[in-house]
């Protein structure tokens, strides 16, 4: 799994679940893929999860732009591990810049469907 090669934590997770129409994001990052498959990848999580990731990480918590930039970056890694993986299958992807989610809620009305998978980390915050 994509998030495994990235994060160093083994995170407790539920089943995908799919969706369809709108859903809500309040903060993260949103990395698209072009190709041969055409979706998004959305990682939904609050400022302190990401710098729990970049204490794992890095040994030291972030926080203001660094913390916007790592958590892009986190987006970016998930992201290009998820294509690197589907060029195995013979599926060839791009990924596009992330784009930061924040300071609100988002709600993404341009789906027809999709698929939430949820992942939750045991940080010490």
């Amino acid at each position: 799994m994509a998030i495994h090669s990235v994060i160093p934590e083994q995170p407790a997770h539920s089943s995908p679940q799919e969706i369809h129409g709108s859903f809500l994001i309040e903060s993260g990052v949103l990395v698209g893929f072009t190709g041969d498959m055409k979706l998004s990848l959305f990682i939904n999580g609050e400022q302190e999860v990401f710098s729990f990731f970049a204490e794992l990480l890095y040994g030291m918590s972030l926080d203001g732009d660094m913390l916007h930039s790592f958590t892009a970056e986190v987006g970016n890694m998930i992201a290009g591990n998820l294509s690197t993986n589907l060029a195995k299958c013979s599926i060839k992807t791009d990924i596009t810049a992330p784009i930061l989610l924040e300071g609100g809620s988002y709600i993404m009305t341009d789906w027809t469907w999709g698929i939430v998978w949820s992942f939750v980390f045991q940080t010490r915050v």
